[in-house]
């Protein structure tokens, strides 16, 4: 965490962001974000085994995350209000306040790995959700490092 920020210098780049080509329009030329720069900045992989979200309508991962949070009824996003399910996203509180009720490490461990990644690098306006479709792959702990993260988070966020 930074613990000073350079406002002046935040303003100069965000002055100088054209989001219509994604990149910076500095003195010198123009500048982008390579897929290096996010592996070299947040030392995640940008190589490996490929991300894929699934089709937009396609619940069949909310099975997997009532089992990682012990809901016990299997039509839980059937149901409108419900919880720790709501509008395309787990909630990360409520699913954070399950788990630490049932104390399953490598439960916790999953959702705890599937929260940081998803308000960090899957991020969207909701900034309290976490994208369901993202547990399938922390099912298996042993694979989460041989996933391209850096590059599904340059892909899968547009």
């Amino acid at each position: 965490m930074m613990h000073s920020v350079d406002y002046p210098l935040l303003e100069a780049f965000i002055e100088r962001w054209q989001p219509d080509t994604n990149t910076f329009h500095m003195p010198f030329g123009e500048m982008t974000i390579t897929l290096h720069d996010v592996s070299f900045l947040l030392q995640i992989p940008v190589d490996g085994e490929l991300l894929a979200a699934p089709a937009k309508g396609d619940l069949s991962f909310v099975s997997g995350i009532v089992d990682l949070l012990g809901i016990l009824d299997k039509n839980a996003v059937a149901a409108r209000g419900i919880r720790w399910y709501d509008g395309g996203g787990m909630l990360v509180d409520e699913a954070m306040t399950r788990l630490h009720a049932r104390e399953d490490g490598d439960a916790e461990a999953r959702c705890y790995l599937m929260c940081l990644i998803g308000s960090t690098l899957f991020v969207d306006k909701s900034s309290d959700r976490v994208r369901g479709w993202l547990y399938s792959y922390f099912r298996d702990l042993l694979m989460v490092s041989k996933y391209a993260w850096g590059a599904g988070c340059a892909c899968l966020n547009v």
